[in-house]
C-alpha cells in the first residue's frame, strides 16, 4: 500500500476536503503500513531495538549503537564499517588493534591539503601537498623531504647495505656554501673498499701531510715508492749506511768531511796506495809507532824524512850497516871497538907513517927476511933495513 494522503481542501470548511472519517482512514492506513514494516511496539523489527534516545542494530554476533548523548554511530569490538560492493574496505577494532583494511579493487587512498598521522599527544609524520613529507621521533622531526632529495636530522644507523646511486655529501657542523663529497668512479665490475677495525684517519691522494710512519706496515716502502732525489740525511738514520749500501767508486774526495776518516770508518786492509789522494796523508794524520819496514818503499827514506839525531843503534838491523850506508869519513876512533880492525880489515899499502903509532912495531910485526924502509914524512927513504925476523 502506498502512502495516504489527507485531502484539506482549498480553504477552511469549503466543503472540498475529506471529511473526518475519511482522513481518520487514512491516517490509520498510513500507521499500519508503518507497523508492518518496522514492527509494533518497542521492537521495531528483528535487528533493531530503540528507546527514546538511541537505536541499536544488532548483529549476529556485534551490534552497532546510535549514541545520541555521544553523538557517535558507536561500533562494538569487530563490529566492522565496510564500504563498496564487495565490503572492499573494512573498519573496525578487535578489542587489541584497529584496522582500515582495503581488501578490493584499486588502491587505498587518503586525500587531503595536508595529512597528519598523531599520536595520544604529539605528531608522527605529515604529509603536506606540494610540500615536504615529515617523519617525527618523540614529536621531534628526524626526516623530511625536499624538491632537493630529503634531510636526516640525526644518525643513521643501517644494518645492511646502503646503495647509493652517485654522490653522498656531507654538510659537515656549519649549515654554509661548503660541502665534502664523496663519489665513486662509473665501476665497471664490482668493487669492495674495506675500512680496517682501527680507529684512525682516512688519507687522500689530496693529503700532503698526514701519512706517517704509524700508518706504513713493516718492510711495505720499497725502491719503487721513492722519487729519484727524494732521500736526504735528513731521512737517513745514525749509522745504517754500511759497505753493502754504497756502490763501487762511488766515494770521492767530495763525499768527505774534514778530519772525518778515522780507523772506525774503514775496514782493516780496505785504504791502499789507490785509495790516498798523492800527498794527502801528513804526519799529523800518522799515529804514533804505527809505521815499520813493511810501509817503505825501496828508496823511499832519505835525508829529508829522518829528523835530527832521530836514528839510534835500536833501529838499524843485525849487519844492516855497510859500506853503501855509511858516509866518507864517517868510521873514526871512537866509532872502533877495541881489538875489531884485523889484517882482513886494511887495504893493501893503505898503513904509511901516519897511521903507526910511535914504537908501535917490534919484531913480532915483522915479517921473516923482510925489508923494512923507513921514510920522512915526506916519503923520501931515509934508510933500508933487512930484517930477519924474530
Amino acid at each position: 500500500m502506498s502512502y495516504q494522503s489527507i485531502g484539506l481542501g482549498t480553504v477552511a470548511d469549503d466543503g472540498t476536503g475529506d471529511t473526518l472519517r475519511v482522513g481518520g482512514d487514512k491516517v490509520n492506513d498510513n500507521f499500519v503500513e508503518i507497523y508492518t514494516l518496522l514492527g509494533t511496539g518497542t521492537t521495531l523489527c528483528t535487528g533493531i531495538t530503540a528507546d527514546a534516545t538511541d537505536i541499536t542494530f544488532v548483529g549476529a554476533s556485534y551490534n552497532v549503537l546510535w549514541d545520541k548523548s555521544d553523538n557517535a554511530l558507536e561500533f562494538t569490538d569487530n563490529a566492522k564499517a565496510k564500504f563498496g560492493t564487495g565490503g572492499d574496505l573494512e573498519i573496525y577494532h578487535d578489542a587489541s588493534h584497529s584496522y582500515i583494511t582495503d581488501g578490493g579493487t584499486g588502491n587505498l587512498k587518503i586525500q587531503g591539503s595536508q595529512v597528519d598521522i598523531l599520536g595520544t599527544s604529539e605528531t608522527m609524520a605529515t604529509f603536506v601537498d606540494d610540500g615536504a613529507v615529515t617523519l617525527y621521533h618523540d614529536n621531534s622531526a628526524r626526516f623530511a623531504t625536499s624538491s632537493a632529495g630529503g634531510t636526516l636530522t640525526g644518525a643513521l644507523i643501517v644494518s645492511s647495505n646502503i646503495e647509493v646511486g652517485a654522490s653522498v655529501i656531507f654538510e659537515g657542523a656549519t649549515a654554509d656554501a661548503y660541502e665534502t663529497t664523496l663519489s665513486v668512479t662509473d665501476p665497471t665490475a664490482d668493487r669492495t673498499i674495506t675500512l680496517p677495525n682501527v680507529t684512525g684517519t682516512v688519507i687522500t691522494t689530496g693529503d700532503t701531510g698526514t701519512v706517517n710512519s704509524t700508518i706504513l706496515a713493516d718492510n711495505s716502502v720499497d725502491s719503487d715508492h721513492y722519487v729519484d732525489g727524494s732521500i736526504d740525511r735528513a731521512h737517513l738514520a745514525a749509522d745504517i749506511i754500511d759497505g753493502t749500501k754504497i756502490a763501487d767508486d762511488a766515494i770521492d774526495s767530495e763525499h768527505y768531511a774534514a778530519d772525518s776518516i778515522d780507523t772506525e770508518h774503514y775496514a782493516p786492509g780496505t785504504v791502499d796506495t789507490t785509495a790516498l789522494g798523492a800527498d794527502c796523508v801528513t804526519a799529523a794524520k800518522i799515529a804514533d809507532d804505527v809505521i815499520n819496514s813493511e810501509h817503505y818503499a825501496a828508496g823511499s827514506i832519505d835525508n829529508e824524512h829522518i829528523a835530527d839525531d832521530a836514528i839510534n843503534s835500536e833501529h838499524y838491523a843485525a849487519a844492516s850497516i855497510d859500506n853503501e850506508h855509511l858516509a866518507a869519513d864517517c868510521v873514526n876512533g871512537a866509532k872502533i871497538a877495541n881489538d875489531a880492525i884485523d889484517s882482513e880489515h886494511y887495504a893493501a899499502d893503505s898503513i904509511d907513517e901516519e897511521h903507526l903509532a910511535n914504537d908501535c912495531v917490534g919484531s913480532a910485526e915483522l915479517k921473516t927476511l923482510s925489508t923494512l924502509l923507513i921514510k920522512n914524512s915526506s916519503g923520501t927513504t931515509l934508510k933500508t933495513c933487512h930484517c930477519a925476523g924474530a
